[in-house]
């Protein structure tokens, strides 16, 4: 999966079956779901209002899980794929329900770095890495 011109395309691992996913706004940060059944991003419609969105992996039944157009960072999903995590405009991380009824965003970490996906343990872990601007490639970890 991957993001170009703010819409998410699929491709099979083989380089085969290349399907654009989105074709309104801005769509970026796509998450896999554990089951490999959905997608979640982060869906733009106009600039700066941004909300997390899921559709199943065929890019169908495209659903806003958030209201508010606060979301700035992430979606993460949680193992079991009930939960949605994100960071809202205050940089508090809150958690959301992935299937209806979605509920209010719960705060469930006072606030957030992003760091890269190679900061781990062996580098020191996330406090020795930083914070770094919100692009592919990073996850959210607790400050």
């Amino acid at each position: 999966m991957f993001v170009k011109a703010n819409q998410i395309y699929t491709i099979r691992p083989d380089g085969t079956g290349l399907a654009k996913r989105n074709y309104v706004g801005k769509n970026y940060r796509p998450e896999w779901s554990p089951s490999g059944r959905r997608i979640a991003y982060i869906h733009e419609p106009a600039d700066g209002v941004r909300e997390v969105w899921v559709m199943r992996a065929d890019g169908s039944n495209k659903t806003r899980i958030t209201q508010g157009g606060n979301a700035t960072a992430g979606p993460s999903w949680s193992p079991d794929g009930r939960w949605l995590a994100f960071a809202d405009a205050i940089h508090t991380l809150v958690r959301v329900r992935t299937t209806a009824p979605f509920g209010t965003p719960e705060s469930f970490i006072g606030c957030y770095v992003d760091v890269p996906r190679d900061c781990d343990e062996e580098s020191g872990g996330p406090s020795q890495c930083g914070p770094t601007e919100h692009s592919p490639g990073h996850r959210m970890a607790p400050a």
